[in-house]
């Protein structure tokens, strides 16, 4: 279903894509926090934020951070800022690139 949802507008389905962040099976997790990517916004952000500091699953965490990185904005950046120490040298390196990439665009923590 999360895969489903993320085929649609994903700022319509942003609701039951937060709520499937919650669902025990990864898979589910992270088809939502794709679509959760691809929606944007603040409200994404935020959830994207909490799945890569909490998420138990380090591929799930790899793909927020990756989702987080096309944010472009400050907001993104500082969460992506508190993962950098993540357990996990797979998460730390999609953190580090995602920073670049805020970076590159011109986001971060003088902007």
């Amino acid at each position: 279903a999360a895969a489903e949802l993320a085929t649609l507008r994903p700022e319509d389905s942003r609701g039951a894509l937060t709520q499937a962040l919650a669902d025990s099976d990864s898979i589910v997790r992270l088809r939502a926090v794709q679509g959760l990517s691809q929606a944007g916004g603040e409200e994404s952000i935020a959830s994207l934020s909490k799945v890569l500091l909490e998420d138990r699953d380090p591929k799930v965490r790899r793909m927020a951070a990756r989702g987080l990185g096309r944010m472009n904005t400050e907001s993104a950046f500082w969460a992506l800022m508190e993962a950098n120490s993540d357990d996990d040298p797979g998460v730390r390196e999609a953190v580090t690139q995602s920073l670049a990439t805020l970076e590159k665009h011109g986001v971060s923590a003088s902007h």
